[in-house]
């Protein structure tokens, strides 16, 4: 019951954003036209995938992937709690990412109406990244198999928000 809520609620985005099978072992997609098309939901799936990610020109995310992303980010005012679209791992909670819904508007506001994916903006241990070309690793194994890529309730896929102003003015900074 909790895998067929799940894959309705991704299903949702659908009319937005395609879904990239993953190989085991690996972070790359086992697709190689990915950024030429979207794959939809149940063709990703049909891949047997170890995991599941996801693409869209409106998703700008910020993934913290050390305690420095997150004091940076509280240093910035950015609220790394904000309910909005959260990635985590089962084996490491202090590395996680948060996703969120762009506008076309916004997008008009950066070159190219994207930005390139920046790791570990000013050493700060922070990847920002709002490109159709940058997937997000959302469900399912993490390559050293060690754990798991989940949504927590309450932060899931439906919980998706546009970005408050210190993420957008850090996005634009990026920019």
């Amino acid at each position: 019951e909790e895998l067929l809520l799940r894959v309705q609620n991704l299903e949702q985005i659908s009319c937005f954003a395609g879904f990239l099978p993953i190989w085991k072992g690996g972070k790359n997609p086992m697709v190689s036209s990915w950024g030429d098309e979207y794959l939809s939901l149940e063709k990703a799936l049909s891949y047997d995938p170890a995991a599941l990610a996801v693409f869209s020109p409106y998703f700008c995310t910020l993934d913290y992937d050390s305690e420095s992303a997150l004091d940076f980010a509280a240093a910035k005012g950015i609220d790394f709690t904000f309910a909005t679209w959260h990635t985590r791992r089962t084996d490491n909670l202090w590395r996680f990412k948060q996703t969120f819904l762009t506008t076309d508007a916004m997008l008009d506001e950066l070159p190219e109406r994207e930005i390139t994916r920046e790791t570990d903006y000013l050493d700060s241990g922070l990847d920002v990244f709002c490109s159709k070309m940058s997937y997000i690793i959302i469900d399912g194994e993490h390559k050293d198999g060690e754990g798991r890529y989940y949504s927590p309730k309450g932060l899931d896929v439906c919980d998706l928000h546009p970005p408050p102003i210190k993420v957008w003015d850090l996005i634009k900074e990026v920019a």
